[in-house]
């Protein structure tokens, strides 16, 4: 930061304030403020916080090494490091720089840079809420896809069932067809028939 001297930086990672979950950032400590990355090759930060009303100590809720920042006005942000090491070294930067605070002193966060600490979990929300949402329109488009398909089938169908109509109506006629020429040819016979019955008897007759 050009505003400000770096007194420390690393890696650290950070605890959602509402998902409890923890997030690997990129730590710049200056003498007032502690700034917060996605990485270290950010150029500006997802996260800031005064130190001002804050008192450090080590966070006992959790089998990883961490600490908490803890305000008066009930908020805690909490920080797990990756050695007991570290963490000691953190703590102890941190609690040197909290000691050392005069209130008369401490210089005016730039604007752009005044940002909530909770914007760090406000920023996973809207992440996860863009997730689903790509996932909603992932399944809509599934099923627009599926209801295309299924369209096609149906056209198909309909296709293939009209085809059948047409092809059993030809059938019909045919059928209908061919009886009237057979019953034709039966009658034809009959009556040679009854023409041959009526011959004998006129030859009788004379």
């Amino acid at each position: 930061m050009d505003f400000e001297k770096c007194i420390k930086n690393g890696e650290l990672f950070k605890r959602g304030q509402k998902l409890k979950t923890w997030h690997r950032r990129w730590i710049y400590l200056s003498p007032h403020f502690l700034f917060y990355y996605l990485n270290s090759d950010e150029s500006s930060p997802c996260g800031v916080i005064s130190l001002e009303g804050f008192r450090i100590e080590k966070y006992s809720h959790s089998n990883v090494n961490a600490f908490s920042l803890k305000h008066s006005l009930k908020r805690e942000i909490v920080f797990a490091t990756s050695s007991e090491q570290e963490l000691s070294e953190w703590i102890g930067v941190l609690s040197q720089i909290i000691k050392s605070f005069d209130v008369g002193s401490i210089p005016l966060l730039p604007i752009k840079l005044k940002k909530d600490f909770e914007n760090d979990d406000m920023t996973q929300e809207i992440q996860i809420t863009e997730n689903k949402n790509e996932e909603i329109q992932k399944v809509i488009e599934n099923l627009n896809e599926e209801n295309n398909s299924l369209k096609h089938q149906v056209e198909n169908l309909q296709s293939e069932m009209k085809n059948l109509i047409v092809l059993h109506q030809q059938q019909l006629e045919e059928s209908e067809k061919k009886s009237k020429q057979e019953k034709k040819i039966l009658v034809q016979e009959i009556m040679k028939l009854r023409a041959q019955q009526q011959s004998p008897q006129k030859e009788v007759k004379k």
